[in-house]
């Protein structure tokens, strides 16, 4: 079993007092800790995703594939122009560095108002915007986020996701198929080619486990129509953290169902230091352990020895 390593995390590490990480179909923004994603839709080639703090809407995020074949510059300008206008497209910036072959950055003169940064990413061939609401003149869209706003898509096959507290760095790119973010209750799932990966977070363990032990939530994503348990469930520890697994194997009647995956293991681990329950579901116990391994990392690396990002 080969532990995950985020490509995102050697590179660029957070401060958590200051900073938090939204991570999404292969992009990722420092953020505020105090902003958190209301909308997320869209997919790899597409998305919008807008975050807000207590009082108001904060930014929105959308990225789309550019025309293949495109002159970078060309197609960063004409999005630009699409978003503010001929006249105050005129007005925006260059905003060039390492990790965009092309970016522009546009300043409402006079706020409030919206301030607009479009790039464009070699990594991806996609083109990233942030929109920033401006209430006051307080330059947080070009001192604090487009910094600090990379597009690295499958960089070094391993792909970091990260909303709210749930983060999760998988061992390869995978196509998210859904997502639950609710209160003190996040998940992701993700497809493979022998099945689902679902991997869940619950806050408040001991409330959860005060309803059910580590045994009874380890079968509660299984379906009993389809699979039936292949053992009883089994004391590990993943990752420094206790917990439960067991396998499940499709049910004979559906041998022929060739379209329902053959099987999959189900861990449930109680992290006692950060108080929450993590289950994860997956084809294959090595994806499974790899899951878990690479779960939380934000937290274990995100200050160096210096203590600072």
């Amino acid at each position: 079993m080969t532990t995950v390593s985020s490509p995102i995390l050697d590179n660029n590490r957070l401060d958590h007092q200051r900073d938090g990480l939204l991570a999404w179909q292969g992009w990722h923004v420092r953020v505020p800790t105090d902003w958190s994603p209301i909308k997320i839709e869209g997919d790899f080639d597409r998305g919008f995703v807008a975050m807000a703090d207590l009082d108001r809407e904060r930014i929105g995020i959308r990225w789309q594939q550019a025309r293949k074949n495109g002159d970078p510059h060309k197609l960063v300008a004409a999005a630009m122009i699409n978003e503010v206008g001929v006249l105050a497209a005129a007005e925006a910036t260059a905003s060039n560095n390492e990790h965009w072959s092309a970016a522009r950055l546009y300043i409402e003169p006079d706020p409030p108002g919206r301030d607009v940064w479009i790039a464009y990413s070699a990594a991806t061939g996609r083109l990233v915007q942030i929109v920033y609401q401006a209430v006051r003149r307080d330059n947080v869209l070009r001192d604090t986020l487009v910094p600090h706003v990379r597009d690295t898509g499958e960089a070094g096959g391993a792909t970091l996701w990260a909303a709210f507290w749930l983060n999760v760095t998988l061992p390869r790119p995978m196509k998210l198929n859904a997502q639950r973010l609710n209160v003190g209750d996040l998940a992701l799932s993700f497809a493979t080619p022998a099945g689902e990966l679902l991997v869940r977070q619950m806050a408040a363990a001991r409330v959860a486990l005060a309803r059910r032990p580590l045994s009874a939530w380890v079968t509660a994503n299984r379906e009993p129509k389809r699979y039936r348990p292949v053992d009883e469930p089994e004391t590990v520890t993943v990752a420094g953290m206790a917990g439960v697994m067991q396998r499940y194997t499709r049910r004979r009647r559906l041998v022929l169902a060739r379209w329902i995956p053959r099987g999959f293991v189900s861990y449930c681990m109680h992290d006692t230091a950060s108080d929450r329950l993590t289950i994860v579901r997956a084809p294959d116990d090595d994806l499974a352990q790899q899951a878990i391994n690479g779960i939380g990392q934000l937290n274990a690396a995100a200050v160096g020895k210096d203590g600072g990002p």
